[in-house]
């Protein structure tokens, strides 16, 4: 990576960073990062740091997604394990 984009976003290499920006080691965002992407993005000399505003909203977003599909998973599949009364006739 060209040591012009240090600068910028980890995530999408922008430069607006907005009120909400934050770091690549910010806890809670490697959390959410951990759950929804496939890949692990690591602090590393030489790239960039800052995750602009927008990219923490999408993280978020996805990471909220994501949690709400896997409670309804589980949901269903505790509704799968119940066993109903049998119906004699």
């Amino acid at each position: 990576i060209p040591t012009s984009y240090i600068a910028n976003c980890r995530l999408c290499l922008g430069t607006e960073f907005g009120n909400r920006c934050t770091t690549i080691i910010d806890e809670s965002l490697i959390t959410m990062m951990k759950q929804v992407f496939p890949i692990v993005i690591v602090n590393q000399i030489g790239l960039p740091m800052n995750v602009c505003t927008e990219c923490v909203k999408t993280v978020e977003a996805f990471y909220m997604f994501s949690s709400q599909k896997r409670k309804m998973k589980s949901e269903v599949n505790n509704l799968t394990h119940c066993q109903l009364p049998k119906i004699v006739g």
